[in-house]
């Protein structure tokens, strides 16, 4: 239970994160109708990701549900160490 809830949130925050990248993105002009595209998939697969986990714990598979979400944590924490 504690699992789910921490690594769901950590999905969240890095689905917001992004999101407020591509807000920034918009409004400086760096997102432009060339790479709308790919920060639509990068954006619906981000936040996918923590809806799945959710209906599925929801429905009764909780360990699915939460090795779902262990790939995005594990990538966002990668991704903060080699900062």
């Amino acid at each position: 239970m504690i699992l789910f809830g921490t690594l769901f949130a950590l999905n969240v925050a890095v689905a917001l994160g992004a999101f407020g990248f591509f807000v920034i993105g918009l409004a400086d002009g760096t997102v432009t109708t060339l790479n709308i595209l790919i920060w639509g998939g990068v954006m619906g697969v981000l936040f996918s990701v923590p809806m799945g986990g959710w209906l599925l714990r929801v429905r009764g598979h909780r360990k699915l549900g939460t090795a779902l979400l262990v790939p995005l944590v594990v990538l966002a924490a990668l991704a903060v160490a080699l900062r």
